[in-house]
């Protein structure tokens, strides 16, 4: 199916994205819901000033998981980035799982973000934050998050460039008013504010890192956007690593400056540096300052989760995973336009009718999970390759490695005081994970990256498989048991509907190889039996008319089931995944 997906879109995607393009990319997801929507929640209720510390385990999460995912990006810069990765390596089910995860995260952070950018605007007109929702019969309708969707939706399907470049000035003004707010925001710090910085402890600080982790999450975008990259090899490194290194000094700087400006346990959760400035005398006016800042900043989030989102989408409809009609790109936009449309009124109508509060820890457990799943998928490749080593030993050190770290985040959490017998098990479980990682290390890796490698791959990668179990840990035993329910649908549904249409994909893509090897041979044997009369008679003639037995025999053989030519690793199939492997 994966031919005819290609078929219905007719179009490639453009190539219009430089390096500068893909950093504000990034930039446009990062920078705005972390300042102005999450810092006050993780300030007030999770850890107090010590949230600064909350960012910088955050971000030195999310710096190695984005490594992982560069080098898989720059391998594969195609759309779906986490989907191509897994299914090259774990194969159709965990891809499966993986994206439909990335799926779920998109709709439930869109509803959250639209809303957000509902309320601060309602603030920059002089208003209470919840002045633009209407209840209705027990409902809280919001028509402003819903035209803001529908307007952003709009400019996504008229074109990749035009909306980046949106994005770019939208988000360079952003920036600026940020840097505005810190310079106005440090002449009233109060040193006196922390006094009690440690007032939540240690749990507090790892649980408000689980909260903002997700703040960081704009790195992906970057590698969704891949397909569309003029040189991904370049240019992803560049835009993924630029973007955290400044979004990381923005975040720290505003964490510092709120907590310093007012007693945590004053911060309003919903808009913390709007009502800051407004408890300082003469001051007021920049609450109106801080609203336009994050109606740009956040304006962007909402676009370009739009943007990458309906690349998820298009690679699902390649793989036949939806419709393939889904995978029509327009030849004018450049734009997988069925999908950015209908995707784009899916997410306002959430907007317009559900408050997902509720469900926003649900938004960082399905992005701590699709890091887990990349991170395993470049271990796993570094170590095994299908046909020259034996699964069993990559896979049980990769399992351990899983193991111990679900042991270390249950223990950490379980005993919440400090005890001996917590000590005890924390050390014991980074010991051997450690040694794991060891063991790892002295194994001869058979697969080296082209382009961008990560060095000391089973230490990075196991840090990056610890890191997203230990915050989904913090996220507390509600959020694990939600994110396990939507697991138990997602595996249902591929039970119903994904196996088969794997299989019907797998099976087309198989017919159009086939086709294409029966044509080529057909088109080598004419080439010999047009050659046969010039090549005179005797030994010349015996051996054309050998090389042409031997052509048909290749051509026979290569269709027999089962069959695999020596060494061969990849489909080749004149598709954008035709250079992905089989999986290992």
């Amino acid at each position: 199916m994966e031919e005819s997906a290609r078929h219905q879109s007719v179009n490639e995607l453009k190539k219009v994205l430089g390096p500068a393009l893909l950093t504000v990319i990034c930039l446009g997801q990062i920078i705005g819901s972390g300042i102005f929507v999450l810092t006050g929640t993780a300030a007030h209720d999770y850890a107090g000033p010590a949230v600064v510390l909350s960012y910088c385990v955050s971000a030195i999460m999310a710096f190695v998981s984005a490594m992982t995912f560069v080098e898989m990006a720059v391998d594969y810069p195609l759309a779906g980035s986490s989907f191509n990765y897994t299914l090259a390596v774990m194969g159709e089910f965990p891809a499966w799982v993986t994206i439909t995860a990335i799926v779920v995260d998109a709709i439930l952070a869109g509803g959250v973000v639209a809303r957000a950018w509902s309320g601060y605007l309602a603030v920059l007109c002089g208003r209470n934050s919840s002045f633009f929702i209407i209840n209705s019969h027990g409902t809280q309708l919001d028509f402003v998050a819903f035209g803001v969707t529908m307007f952003i939706t709009a400019i996504v399907a008229y074109g990749t460039k035009e909306s980046a470049t949106f994005n770019f000035i939208f988000k360079g003004t952003n920036i600026l008013l940020i840097v505005l707010i810190l310079c106005l925001s440090f002449p009233h710090a109060n040193k006196q504010n922390w006094a009690d910085f440690w007032h939540f402890g240690d749990a507090g600080v790892f649980g408000a890192a689980a909260v903002v982790v997700f703040a960081y999450n704009g790195y992906n975008a970057a590698c969704n956007m891949a397909e569309e990259a003029r040189n991904p090899k370049r240019d992803l490194p560049i835009a993924i690593i630029g973007s955290l290194t400044l979004a990381t000094t923005l975040y720290v700087l505003m964490a510092i400056a709120i907590t310093l400006m007012v007693p945590f346990y004053q911060i309003d959760v919903l808009a913390p540096f709007s009502a800051a400035f407004t408890k300082i005398p003469g001051w007021g006016w920049c609450q109106y300052l801080v609203s336009v800042g994050a109606v740009f900043g956040i304006g962007t989030v909402l676009l370009i989760q739009i943007m990458t989102i309906t690349r998820e989408f298009l690679v699902m409809a390649r793989h036949n995973l939806i419709p393939s009609w889904f995978a029509y790109v327009n030849g004018f936009t450049g734009t997988p336009l069925r999908i950015t449309l209908i995707f784009g009124t899916i997410k306002a109508i959430l907007a317009l009718c559900l408050p997902l509060k509720e469900l926003a820890s649900l938004v960082n457990f399905g992005y701590l999970f699709v890091a887990f799943m990349v991170a395993s998928s470049v271990l796993i490749r570094r170590y095994h390759q299908r046909g020259i080593t034996h699964s069993g030993p990559t896979i049980i050190r990769w399992a351990l490695i899983v193991l111990f770290s679900i042991g270390f985040a249950a223990s950490y959490k379980a005993w919440p005081h400090a005890k001996p017998l917590k000590w005890v098990a924390l050390l014991v479980f980074a010991i051997a994970i450690i040694a794991t990682c060891t063991s790892f290390y002295l194994m001869k890796q058979v697969y080296t990256p082209a382009g961008f490698k990560i060095y000391g791959v089973p230490y990075v990668c196991g840090f990056a498989i610890f890191g997203a179990f230990f915050l989904i840990a913090s996220l507390g035993s509600e959020a694990v048991s939600r994110f396990f329910i939507v697991l138990i649908v997602i595996s249902f549904l591929y039970l119903v509907y994904g196996v088969h249409a794997a299989e019907s994909h797998d099976n087309d893509l198989d017919g159009a190889r086939i086709e294409r090897e029966r044509q080529a041979a057909d088109m080598k044997v004419g080439a010999l039996e047009m050659g046969k009369g010039d090549a005179g008679k005797g030994a010349g003639a015996n051996g054309s008319a050998a090389a042409i037995e031997d052509a048909k025999f290749g051509a026979h053989h290569d269709h027999m089931p089962g069959y695999h030519a020596p060494h061969e690793d990849v489909r080749m199939v004149d598709t954008p995944y035709a250079h992905i492997p089989n999986k290992v």
